[in-house]
C-alpha cells in the first residue's frame, strides 16, 4: 500500500547523487515530494477520523460516551447594505400594461363659464377585481314525436358535461390550491362567502378527481411539445415521500419548460419510460445530468452540468500552500471560461 503511495524514484531517491544544477529536475523532485505529503497528510487525515468513529463506538458499546461533536466557528458576516437606487430609473405608466375592461364617462358637476368648451378626457386607470357568481342555467330544448314516440334534446357544452361546477370555477380552485397554497377549508370559506354553494368534499374530489386528469393532461402536452422544441435537456433526481412510501423526483427542463416525475425508482428503465425512450432508443439533443450512471447513454450526447463539474473540485481540501496555490488559481480559470460561455452564449457573434 506504501508503495503505491510513493513513487519509485522517491523510494530510491539517493541525496547524493541529486544534481542541484539541474533545476528541472530538482523542479520535479520538489513537486513529487509536495504530492508525496499531500497524500500521505490526506491519508493520515482520513484514517485518524476513522479510528476516532470506532473508538466512538467502543466507547458506545461500553456504556460510555464518545468525543463531543462540536462544530466549527461559523465567520462573522458582512453586515448587509442595500444597494442605492439607481438615479436614472423612473417610475413608468401602468396604462400601456394594464388591459382595460370597461370605461366609465364622469361628467363635470359644477356651473361652466359661457365660453367653456369641451377639451378631452383626463384618463385615470384604477385597477380592480370582482369576485362574483357566475351560475348559468342552461334551457336545454326538448322535442317530441308522437309518430316516432321519441325525444329530441339538446346537448349541454362540453365544459359543463359532467359536473355541476362550471370550468371556471373549477380553474378557480386549482389555482388557489396548487399555486397560492390555500387550504381546502379557506377555499370552502372564500365560495360560500361569494355565494357559491360546494361542500369541502366536493372541493376535494375537484382538487384530486378531476382536476388531477385534466392538469395530467396538460403537463404531458407541455412536456411533450418543450422536448419536440428544445435544443437540449436537463435533467436530475431527489428523494421524495409519495403517498408515505420513498420515492424519487425527476424533473426534465430547459430553459423554457420544467416537468417533475413521482417514480419508485432511479432506475435507468424508468427513465427511459418519462423520455418515452425504447429499449435501443436515444434522445437526439444534448441531455445535461450530474453524470450519474443511470443517465450513460440516454442521449447521443451527455453533458455534464456546470455546477456537478466544479463541485469535484470545491471539495478538495489541500494541506500545503503549494497546492492550495494550484487549487485556487484553477477555480479563477475554471470560473472565468464559465463567465465567458454565459456572454457567449447572449450573443456568439460578440468578440470576447
Amino acid at each position: 500500500m506504501m508503495a503505491s503511495i510513493i513513487k519509485e524514484s522517491i523510494i530510491n531517491l539517493d541525496p547524493e547523487k541529486i544534481n542541484f544544477d539541474d533545476k528541472e529536475s530538482v523542479k520535479e523532485l520538489t513537486i513529487a515530494l509536495l504530492n508525496t505529503i499531500e497524500h500521505l497528510v490526506q491519508e493520515n487525515a482520513k484514517l485518524r477520523e476513522e479510528n476516532q468513529q470506532l473508538k466512538d463506538e467502543i466507547a458506545q458499546l461500553k456504556g460510555e460516551k464518545g468525543k463531543p461533536k462540536i462544530r466549527p466557528n461559523i465567520p462573522a458576516r458582512e453586515p448587509f447594505i442595500p444597494k442605492p437606487k439607481s438615479k436614472g430609473w423612473s417610475k413608468g405608466s401602468k396604462k400601456d400594461k394594464v388591459k382595460v375592461d370597461r370605461q366609465v364617462t364622469i361628467p363635470v358637476h359644477c356651473s361652466l363659464p359661457s365660453d367653456a368648451r369641451f377639451a378631452c378626457y383626463r384618463k385615470v386607470l384604477i385597477q380592480d377585481i370582482l369576485l362574483k357568481t357566475d351560475n348559468v342555467e342552461y334551457l336545454l330544448e326538448r322535442y317530441y314525436s308522437p309518430s316516432l314516440n321519441r325525444y329530441y334534446d339538446a346537448k349541454l357544452p362540453n365544459s359543463a358535461k359532467g359536473s355541476q361546477f362550471g370550468a371556471n370555477l373549477k380553474s378557480f380552485i386549482a389555482v388557489l390550491y396548487f399555486s397560492c397554497r390555500v387550504t381546502e377549508n379557506k377555499i370552502w370559506q372564500l365560495c360560500k362567502d361569494i355565494g357559491i354553494s360546494i361542500s369541502e368534499g366536493q372541493i376535494s374530489n375537484i382538487i384530486t378527481k378531476v382536476m388531477h386528469k385534466e392538469l395530467a393532461s396538460e403537463k404531458q402536452a407541455i412536456f411533450e411539445s418543450g422536448m419536440n422544441h428544445a435544443s437540449f435537456v436537463q435533467t436530475d433526481e431527489t428523494g421524495a415521500r409519495h403517498q408515505g412510501k420513498n420515492h424519487y423526483m425527476h424533473v426534465i427542463c430547459d430553459p423554457r419548460f420544467s416537468c417533475y416525475f413521482v417514480k419508485p425508482d432511479k432506475k435507468r428503465e424508468t427513465l427511459k419510460g418519462i423520455l418515452g425512450l425504447g429499449k435501443e432508443d436515444r434522445l437526439k439533443i444534448p441531455l445535461i445530468t450530474d453524470d450519474a450512471k443511470q443517465y450513460y447513454k440516454l442521449s447521443e450526447i451527455d453533458c455534464v452540468c456546470w455546477i456537478h463539474e466544479i463541485r469535484h473540485y470545491i471539495k478538495l481540501n489541500p494541506y500545503l500552500g503549494y497546492h492550495k496555490q494550484i487549487l485556487e488559481l484553477f477555480l479563477n480559470d475554471l470560473y472565468e471560461f464559465y463567465r465567458f460561455m454565459k456572454l457567449y452564449k447572449i450573443n456568439p457573434n460578440d468578440n470576447i
